[in-house]
């Protein structure tokens, strides 16, 4: 089957044109990294249509727009299918470039052929009665929500299917977030599970195990209203009087000096001073986090902060619209520490973006990322993280709630790796798997928390989906890895050490990236000094951009392929790009850390690591690589940043941050 690849230069609601050769057994699912040129297709002729998701886009480390899109057939979203979009800037001269967008993903073809009338059998409200019949609280709810989509439930079978997506939230008597997957030709339950995560102002915050400080003075004051209520244009913060009846009005305080120096002491309770302070401050920090960082929102409406809710409530949750955050109890403070709210709100990130489901791997998964948020909302307000969350709320002597990052097992809950990961597990132990790696991740060198947890975020935006596999994941954060310009090795070392491997990107002996051969794939990019493996044979990617090494300029796979793209072969554009693929040896070869023959010839083009051996006028050479005054590590070295010839022990190269050097000897 061929399919042809999509263009949005202009984001406007687009149409990709599939052949007619489809199978009446069932969907087909169409891999795009293998079709033709992109263009604009005119009409839908087929009711296959791709249109932008909204605020799920970012802008590459080389000014290139990737879009993730959603699929909809006759209408209807087909949802877990999202390709991806890629929209050239320029030119390396800084011209505008008229380069052909490249799309990646997959979609489904042949849905028609597998839905057997034009119209679901069921409607919405059928659905709801259903659940009435079973026992939830339809009436009961707060707020609810449902959306027929096409999906495929059974992998095996690949068959498409209309289903609803239904979830609800029920404030009382115990909160609740069930959510559900109904076939709409049959009304049977697919799947099911618990969907609840869990003017200037001054005045205190804190609690007693972290001490009082002051907003105006330890923090900056936060904005409120011009009226001092606790609403501006991005939060609002809503006291729930140990109620759990939705209330929606913000919390003003009960006398408001209007004259530039607000001041909140309202309320102290259970250890804390004021957690209606600490909640609005750090919803607004959380807000600007994502709004400096990755250039969009946490969430398309406004952030709604309810505090005090319920009697010794002793839990935080994403109801789907608000956030709840109780007073604690015996064992814990009032839940309103910058972590936890940050945790809270990303939730609601990644129900607006990936829609990972709170169940399967793809539930720890869910649960890292709001994890990563929380260590990131931290050094973005304070500089720093110990990668130990929770533990501000937590009561001396009660640790079992507590997430350690660097060493997930350590609160007797969560796993470390995904070998111990087994069907059914809680999302909050399984969690235990992403965030070691993404704390692995932050403490390589040329990393920190900032750039793991941005790589993260565009996995979350654009690759992952709703039902995503540890290992599926992996391959997204790989991608977004080269989207951000940041070390694809540096991301596989770190899956691996929690037992996660991408199929297409496993790790290598001495590391991976630049000099390690991957299996070579299509749909991702590679750049200068790349190594391939296809069929048991090693090929070496150059990249030239006007007629000088290529540095991290990328080129994606499916415009030059190994077995074809060669010196006397080569792909080029506009005649300042050339790019092509050489002989690297088989796999079964001894390699070192960046991939090429021990003591074989020097070459500028590649990557090479601590302990190479290479060939150099007649003499031979070792790498030494040291970072922060330590031969350790697989930090890479391009040949042409540290030769032979001038790159020895008593003139080394020497990185920006002066963590790493290198030299010859």
């Amino acid at each position: 089957m061929m399919t042809k690849r999509v263009s949005v230069r202009r984001m406007v609601t687009l149409v990709i044109a599939v052949a007619s050769a489809t199978s009446a057994v069932a969907a087909t699912r169409i891999d795009l990294s293998q079709g033709m040129p992109a263009f604009d297709a005119p009409s839908d002729s087929s009711g296959f249509v791709v249109v932008p998701k909204e605020g799920s886009s970012i802008t590459d480390a080389r000014g290139n727009k990737l879009s993730r899109m959603e699929q909809r057939h006759k209408g209807v979203r087909v949802w877990g299918e999202n390709p991806i979009v890629t929209s050239y800037a320029s030119s390396p001269e800084g011209m505008l470039a008229d380069v052909p967008s490249y799309t990646t993903g997959t979609l489904l073809s042949g849905i028609a052929a597998d839905l057997p009338s034009p119209q679901a059998r069921y409607s919405e409200d059928d659905v709801w009665n259903l659940l009435r019949k079973k026992g939830t609280q339809v009436d009961k709810a707060e707020h609810k929500a449902i959306e027929q989509v096409i999906t495929v439930i059974d992998q095996r079978s690949g068959r498409a299917q209309r289903v609803y997506l239904a979830s609800l939230y029920i404030s009382t008597p115990n909160p609740t977030r069930p959510h559900f997957i109904v076939d709409a030709e049959t009304l049977k339950v697919h799947d099911q599970w618990e969907g609840l995560t869990t003017l200037n102002m001054t005045g205190p915050g804190g609690n007693e195990k972290v001490g009082q400080y002051e907003y105006g003075r330890d923090y900056p004051a936060f904005e409120v209203g011009q009226d001092c209520s606790f609403e501006n244009a991005n939060v609002k913060t809503v006291d729930m009087l140990n109620g759990t009846q939705p209330l929606d009005t913000a919390f003003r305080p009960p006398s408001c000096l209007n004259n530039g120096t607000a001041r909140n002491t309202v309320r102290s309770v259970n250890g804390a001073f004021s957690p209606l302070n600490d909640a609005h401050a750090f919803g607004n920090s959380v807000f600007n986090m994502y709004n400096e960082w990755l250039g969009k929102r946490p969430i398309q409406q406004k952030l709604t902060l309810r505090v005090h809710f319920g009697q010794d409530w002793t839990n935080a949750q994403w109801t789907g619209q608000a956030m709840n955050f109780g007073d604690g109890g015996r064992k814990y403070y009032p839940l309103v520490s910058l972590d936890i709210i940050a945790h809270e709100v990303s939730h609601g990130f990644t129900e607006q973006n990936a829609e990972l489901v709170y169940t399967g791997q793809a539930g720890g998964m869910n649960e890292a990322f709001s994890d990563m948020a929380a260590a990131a909302a931290e050094v973005y307000v304070r500089g720093r993280t110990d990668f130990i969350l929770g533990d501000e709320v937590v009561r001396d002597g009660t640790n079992n709630s507590t997430r350690y990052m660097l060493d997930p097992e350590r609160n007797g809950h969560a796993i470390s790796h995904a070998s111990k990961y087994y069907s059914g597990m809680n999302s909050h132990n399984s969690s235990g798997v992403y965030n070691k790696a993404f704390a692995l991740l932050a403490n390589k060198p040329g990393w920190d928390v900032k750039k793991a947890f941005t790589t993260f975020a565009t996995a979350n935006m654009l690759y992952w989906k709703p039902q995503s596999t540890f290992d599926e994941g992996a391959c997204g954060v790989i991608r977004a890895a080269d989207d951000r310009g940041m070390s694809r090795a540096d991301v596989i070392d770190v899956f691996d050490q929690v037992g996660v491997r991408c199929p297409n990107f496993p790790p290598t002996t001495g590391g991976g990236g630049g000099g390690s051969a991957s299996k070579y794939d299509r749909s991702i990019k590679y750049k200068q000094g790349d190594i391939v493996d296809v069929n048991g044979k090693r090929y070496a990617l150059t990249v030239r951009v006007n007629n000088q090494p290529g540095g991290d300029y990328q080129i994606w796979g499916a415009y030059c392929d190994p077995t074809t793209c060669g010196e006397n072969n080569s792909y080029t554009y506009g005649g300042w790009l050339k790019a092509y693929w050489a002989d690297a040896g088989s796999s079964g070869g001894t390699t070192g850390g960046g991939g090429t023959t021990a003591s074989g010839n020097f070459d500028e083009y590649r990557q090479y690591r601590r302990g190479e051996q290479v060939q150099f006028n007649g003499r031979s050479y070792t790498l030494t690589v040291k970072v922060d005054g330590t031969r350790s590590g697989n930090y890479p070295i391009y040949g042409s940043t540290c030769a032979p010839s001038r790159c020895t022990s008593s003139q080394p190269w020497v990185n920006a941050d002066g963590r790493a050097s290198a030299y010859w000897e």
